[in-house]
């Protein structure tokens, strides 16, 4: 039998007739890829330096030291601030007139008559009587003398407390004045046309024992010598608000019998008497209900 006469393909072994092959099979030799080097992205570090003394300091070292210049300078403007204070405070006292308060001259209430007196009285709950009492006189007033009115024969129950005597100018005649039964004569160094006398009226009030809130004042103001003066009295009561005036009730000064009479008219919400020069120094007595 004749051999095939195929052509065999190239790198393909050649077989004989025993099957088997003559020849070893021929390797190729790989197939290189051209390659290019790639640089590396990645940024080379530079070398560390060694810390050089004449290189400028960090932020941190200069915001430290900036801290502690201005911690220095508000420490040296407080204390020029202290002594500027202790000295102007050590002016103020060195100096009277620069700390004395401003005096304002007397404003004459609506019922103050042009010459005579008014009595302005108002009744607390806690029973006392807070009282302004006004003078006027164009001839001038020169002194006052204040006591405490005697009940019944009775001193030392009734007396006025926080005192204090003022001029038309607004000058202070006398403050501080505690008032009792026997008479208080003050003088001043100068006549004023108008006086104005303050102060707190203490045991002249009696609670009812039947009827809640019911108050009985047996005198609305110290006793006051208007000798001196002409013209008539006038004498306004008012209670706290929500309190009500339930009238007044007048005595005759001049007699050694205590005697009381209706006086007086409603005005508004407080009570409201007029006394002529005649009878200008009657005590005036009050009944209120408060709430």
């Amino acid at each position: 039998m004749k051999p095939s006469s195929r052509a065999v393909p190239p790198g393909r072994p050649v077989r004989s007739g025993h099957g088997r092959s003559t020849s070893r099979p021929v390797r190729r030799p790989p197939h290189r890829i051209a390659t290019r080097a790639v640089e590396s992205e990645t940024p080379e570090r530079e070398p560390e330096h060694e810390s050089d003394p004449s290189a400028p300091e960090r932020p941190r070292s200069r915001r430290r030291r900036v801290v502690a210049v201005l911690v220095g300078v508000g420490a040296v403007l407080l204390v020029l601030e202290c002594v500027a204070i202790v000295r102007y405070l050590r002016s103020d006292d060195s100096d009277p007139q620069s700390a004395a308060p401003t005096v304002l001259p007397l404003l004459a209430p609506v019922d103050l008559p042009e010459r005579g007196s008014l009595v302005l009285s108002e009744i607390r709950a806690d029973g006392s009587v807070e009282v302004s009492q006004w003078l006027r006189d164009g001839d001038g007033i020169d002194e006052l003398s204040l006591a405490a009115p005697v009940m019944n024969g009775r001193t030392g129950s009734i007396r006025a407390t926080d005192g204090r005597l003022v001029a038309a100018d607004g000058t202070v005649i006398a403050d501080d004045l505690t008032i009792g039964a026997e008479s208080r004569l003050v003088r001043f160094d100068d006549s004023t046309t108008m006086l104005r006398a303050t102060y707190v009226l203490r045991g002249v009030v009696e609670r009812s024992a039947t009827v809640t809130g019911r108050l009985s004042a047996r005198v609305v103001s110290l006793d006051a010598d208007l000798s001196a003066l002409s013209g008539p009295t006038v004498v306004v009561v008012e209670v706290e608000a929500g309190g009500e005036v339930r009238g007044l009730a007048c005595a005759n000064a001049r007699s050694a019998v205590e005697l009381l009479r209706p006086c007086g008219t409603p005005d508004g919400s407080r009570w409201r008497v007029r006394l002529d020069p005649v009878s200008r120094e009657d005590r005036v007595a009050a009944v209120v209900d408060l709430p």
